[in-house]
């Protein structure tokens, strides 16, 4: 078949989905994210002639991905507090790069982005979260297991990002990973220091 056309249709044979290769000899790909329940796939040629082979290969989430803010965040110098956000409502499933970003921080200030597998014990054995007002820094606190500490400046718009790539494994699925930084501002309190809220991230999986 020289243009195919792919289309998705839910129960009630409402259109969910739809993809024209848009052009001759190339493979249409169509994608929808669905609830659980019954659809339906329906493949043709465009214009003549339309007899011919089709192949058709669907691919299913097979850990449904997820994304949560949690507490830990105190205000800096600059009257926000910094906080951790998803952009533009990506999911992070294996096989993909997951962005994180990271707003409100003071401008151009040096921060340590952390993720981790727990946010509530650290490898040395310390509960979390770990408030950091005894330090200095009341309202802050240790949120995540930092397993993996990177350190980079944020922009001068108060924002950092990094992306995560997660590898196409399948038994990733349902793994938990927690995020947060810390950020360097010696002017929010005598410590010197501020923490985001923490973010934890689900990984879900294609197969």
């Amino acid at each position: 078949v020289g243009d195919t056309e792919v289309w998705i249709y839910n129960s009630s044979f409402a259109q969910v989905g739809y993809d024209d290769d848009g052009g001759v000899g190339l493979f249409s790909e169509a994608s929808a994210w669905l609830n659980p329940g019954t659809y339906f796939v329906n493949v043709e040629g465009f214009g003549a002639p339309n007899v011919g082979r089709y192949f058709l290969k669907i691919e299913c989430a097979g850990g449904l991905p997820g994304f949560a803010r949690l507490s830990g965040g105190c205000r800096g110098s600059n009257g926000n507090t910094p906080t951790v956000t998803v952009r533009n409502f990506e999911q992070a499933l294996t096989g993909t790069t997951f962005v994180t970003d990271f707003v409100r921080l003071p401008a151009n200030a040096p921060l340590a982005p952390l993720i981790g597998f727990s946010n509530t014990m650290t490898s040395g054995g310390i509960p979390l979260p770990f408030s950091l007002a005894g330090l200095g820094a009341p309202g802050c606190q240790l949120a995540v297991d930092p397993l993996v500490s990177l350190s980079a400046l944020a922009t001068s718009f108060g924002t950092y990002s990094f992306a995560l790539s997660v590898p196409s494994t399948a038994s990733l699925a349902g793994l938990v990973l927690y995020t947060q930084v810390l950020t360097i501002d010696p002017p929010a309190n005598t410590f010197g220091l501020t923490s985001s809220d923490a973010g934890a991230m689900i990984l879900g999986s294609r197969f």
